[in-house]
């Protein structure tokens, strides 16, 4: 049995298996959420253009491209940029850097780190 610690945020005396309870967990991914939010990449990803292009593209490749290579057959989930595009203009439209993924496949991407700098 793994022993129970305090929770890490300052002030709290909550026990948890590791990092933090689950009222900080909550509050600090609203902050991440609100942060994330800011940033003038998510303005694309919000766009009438980004939209009917992801669309178009879904409609054009209905299956997970990760399931296909696996020769399994899976909808699409969400559309992948393969090489992350962090801000970057050229790599965000770049058709030839989106892939149609599923949900486990693009959480098997992104996430073991979705949440390391929350907390």
């Amino acid at each position: 049995m793994i022993p129970l610690k305090p929770c890490t945020y300052p002030g709290c005396n909550k026990l948890v298996k590791s990092g933090r309870c689950e009222s900080h967990r909550r509050q600090a991914d609203k902050k991440y959420d609100k942060e994330r939010e800011n940033e003038p990449w998510r303005q694309w990803i919000h766009s009438t253009r980004y939209r009917v292009a992801i669309s178009i593209y879904k409609s054009e490749h209905p299956l997970c491209e990760a399931c296909l290579r696996e020769n399994k057959v899976t909808p699409v989930y969400i559309v992948h940029h393969k090489v992350p595009h962090e801000g970057r203009w050229e790599l965000f439209w770049a058709e030839s850097n989106w892939e149609s993924t599923c949900m486990s496949h693009h959480e098997a991407v992104h996430g073991k780190d979705r949440f390391k700098r929350r907390y």
